[in-house]
């Protein structure tokens, strides 16, 4: 459960949790890039960037997450400084990523073929 607290846009910092909408399917996600019209958001568990959606998809901001019926804040700077470091952390090492995989399926291939 997370409680979201209505902004505008202008006032979201990158590394952000914010909740948005496209087509029907919410989603809290960490905002990458922002404009005055548009942002975009990126998932901490998922290597690639969501698409780029109007401001009018923009719900609000995550401000707190309840976990096991403790409420954990996460709009205070320590988390903003941690969100920032986790949104480009997983964006950099995606490329890595992806390429152990495969080579992690080519060796597994390899195997059963010997």
């Amino acid at each position: 459960i997370v409680m979201v607290e209505a902004t505008d846009i202008n006032s979201l910092s990158l590394g952000d949790v914010v909740l948005a909408e496209d087509n029907g399917i919410f989603f809290c996600h960490r905002l990458f890039k922002k404009n005055n019209n548009s942002f975009q958001t990126k998932a901490d568990t998922f290597f690639g960037l969501d698409p780029i959606l109007r401001k009018r998809n923009l719900l609000g901001k995550v401000i707190a997450v309840r976990r096991n019926k403790k409420i954990i804040r996460i709009d205070r700077k320590i988390y903003s400084i941690i969100g920032f470091f986790i949104l480009w952390v997983t964006f950099f090492i995606s490329p890595f990523y992806c390429v152990l995989r495969n080579i992690r399926k080519i060796y597994r291939y390899v195997l059963k073929q010997g």
